[in-house]
């Protein structure tokens, strides 16, 4: 007869585990961390030995816990996705997770020509916060990052470059040279997200484009800026006619097209690339490759 343990002490170990923290784990399974504990001390009782080192913080694996780790990983992910194959999953839109400003400057405006050669729904779900893909609500994640993370199917769609950017009746002819940025009020977002604060500056790109950051940063202590805590907000700012962008050419590009915006410089600053991430246990592979290859054929068309 086949034993095993309770299965609530297996998913609070599972996911204390993938999070290192019981605290995460906690607020993954809408219990309290004290549950957490308790969970994970009644499975190392069964088991007969330590799953975590609990000292010193953070929290690590044991040399056991390492072993039974990968057994419930993936066999939570196959109970996942065969729960999904259960589910009337043709008739569910392919859920696709993004960056605000990605979906508001890329995404939209493309969304029309993705209905012309599909029929598959969408659900866009825009947001700062890195999703678990894990948790089965989204199918694919779009996220901007220097690499892609480890554990997941990954296909990079794009590389990103910025510059400044502005409205043609904003810049006139006022910018003819670099430096003439600080006469104009810029628009600024530092990103909270770990690994981007700080990745793409004002002080960056002034630096490269005269060959000496100590005086762009003199020059950049007397311009006025508008600080935001959302990419999107400071290009709707820049739109609205309230000063420069240091935008990206990758969201912005159609803009640049249609001559809504125009870039001075052909100065660039080197952006981190945009990754398509998605479980290779999702049930509706096809689906997702169809839209990543779509999302693949059009980034190229922009680059073209």
């Amino acid at each position: 007869m086949r034993y095993l343990p309770p299965l609530n002490a297996l998913r609070a170990f599972e996911a204390a585990a993938r999070h290192l923290s019981f605290k995460a784990a906690a607020e993954e399974l809408h219990v309290t961390p004290t549950a957490i504990s308790h969970q994970i001390r009644l499975l190392e009782d069964i088991c007969g030995c330590e799953l975590f080192r609990r000292q010193p913080r953070p929290i690590s694996l044991t040399a056991e816990g390492q072993i039974l780790l990968p057994v419930l990983k993936d066999g939570f992910d196959n109970f996942a996705a065969a729960i999904e194959r259960l589910k009337n999953t043709a008739d569910r839109p392919l859920v696709i997770s993004v960056t605000t400003a990605y979906a508001a400057y890329w995404l939209m405006p493309r969304l029309r020509r993705w209905r012309e050669i599909s029929d598959i729904e969408l659900e866009v779900r825009a947001s700062e916060t890195p999703v678990d893909l894990h948790a089965g609500e989204v199918d694919i994640a779009v996220r901007y990052a220097k690499s892609p993370p480890t554990g997941v199917k990954v296909v990079k769609i794009a590389d990103d470059v910025f510059t400044p950017m502005g409205r043609p009746d904003v810049i006139g002819d006022r910018l003819n040279n670099p430096e003439d940025i600080v006469n104009f009020t810029l628009t600024d977002f530092r990103s909270k997200m770990p690994g981007h604060f700080g990745y793409v500056t004002w002080e960056k790109w002034l630096g490269e484009a005269i060959g000496d950051p100590q005086k762009a940063e003199a020059l950049l202590s007397k311009a006025k800026f508008l600080k935001f805590s959302e990419a999107s907000h400071a290009m709707d700012a820049a739109l609205a006619g309230e000063g420069l962008a240091l935008a990206s050419n990758l969201l912005v590009g159609h803009l640049l097209d249609n001559g809504t915006l125009i870039a001075p410089f052909d100065i660039t600053l080197p952006g981190m690339n945009d990754y398509a991430l998605y479980l290779a246990s999702n049930p509706r592979p096809e689906l997702i490759e169809q839209f990543v290859g779509w999302l693949q054929r059009e980034h190229e068309a922009d680059t073209t």
